[in-house]
């Protein structure tokens, strides 16, 4: 996917040299940046200020300038730095794209990092890494549609990816029907949500395995609340689908199963840490629940609950212990 040299010239290690009389600056800051990595900063210090008395008007002076102003954790001089690399080299895609990935991090300034990624795209419009990068930020900021023009043209150039650049891509396409599962949930739109979901299992399902890890679990896990609410909201052939991929979920995610039943269910409680527990459904489940003050429970109660959702996932609520519960331990 990246043209040759593409990869190098997106470092942020490079150095761009524009002549034969900017290798000795080069030099300089290779120095500066071998100190920066060694934490050395004030001998990075001396390296890029000798770079600046014999090359004022070089701009990667001042951007090695604010990788170190970064590191002291002086991120208005930082900023400082990328905007006078900016007014000497406003047409450098690389640089804009420094200073976008900087401005998310330290800054978290979502709108400016979009605006230096588009900047940068009419300088060079098919750089995978700005496109990665650019429907990263639009996915934060949740422009949908703009991301996904983003990742559809990359993916048209999917097989020419490195493996890194296709990891990157398929997780930020997760992260795209993530998103809009969680959007059309927060508008009331449960059908619509678990739409996306199962369009999330489907672009998880063209992962390779080999390539499938523990940070692609952790995007596809991420959709468990929303799953969860789904199921809740939902009735039907609608509520069984939400059911389907829920039990997808948990064997892909490695977490519990949702009771298969409906209505008022029952279990027995397992643990109580203060003012929550857990319980175990009469399908083996294991479920978080609130612990009812007004209803007390204790370990080996077998109790009825509704099922329910929180930000974690699927939870029992309206636990009362059953009248014809088991009998409870006797106290020593």
């Amino acid at each position: 996917m990246s043209a040759p040299g593409e990869s190098r010239r997106y470092a942020l290690q490079s150095i761009a040299v524009r002549s034969r009389g900017d290798r000795l600056i080069a030099r300089y800051l290779m120095d500066a940046l071998d100190c920066i990595r060694c934490g050395r900063l004030d001998e990075a210090d001396r390296h890029i200020g000798r770079a600046r008395e014999l090359a004022p008007g070089f701009f990667e002076v001042r951007r090695i300038e604010a990788l170190l102003r970064v590191e002291e954790a002086n991120y208005v001089a930082a900023r400082d730095c990328y905007e006078a690399a900016l007014d000497l080299e406003p047409r450098h895609a690389p640089l804009r794209l420094f200073f976008a990935k900087f401005l998310l991090r330290h800054l978290s300034d979502e709108d400016g990092a979009l605006g230096q990624l588009r900047e940068a795209l009419k300088l060079d419009p098919g750089a995978t890494e700005l496109l990665l990068e650019a429907a990263r930020v639009n996915l934060y900021l949740s422009n949908f549609e703009e991301a996904r023009r983003a990742l559809d043209g990359l993916m048209e150039r999917e097989n020419a990816a490195t493996p890194w650049e296709r990891r990157k891509l398929l997780d930020l396409d997760l992260q795209y029907h993530s998103r809009l599962a969680e959007r059309e949930l927060a508008e009331h739109d449960a059908a619509g949500a678990l739409t996306h979901l199962k369009r999330l299992r489907a672009s998880y399902e063209r992962i390779p395995e080999a390539s499938r890890d523990e940070k692609t679990a952790k995007t596809v896990s991420k959709v468990l609340p929303t799953a969860a609410s789904c199921h809740s909201r939902l009735e039907g052939t609608l509520r069984a689908a939400a059911l389907e991929f829920w039990e997808w979920l948990a064997e892909t995610a490695g977490r519990p199963r949702l009771p298969a039943s409906e209505g008022t269910l029952s279990g027995t409680v397992v643990r109580l840490l203060g003012s929550y527990g857990f319980l175990t459904t009469d399908d083996g489940a294991e479920l978080y629940f609130a612990a009812p003050l007004d209803r007390p429970v204790e370990v080996g109660d077998r109790v009825t609950f509704a099922l329910g959702s929180n930000s974690v996932g699927p939870c029992a609520q309206n636990v009362q212990r059953s009248v014809q519960g088991m009998p409870r331990s006797p106290q020593t």
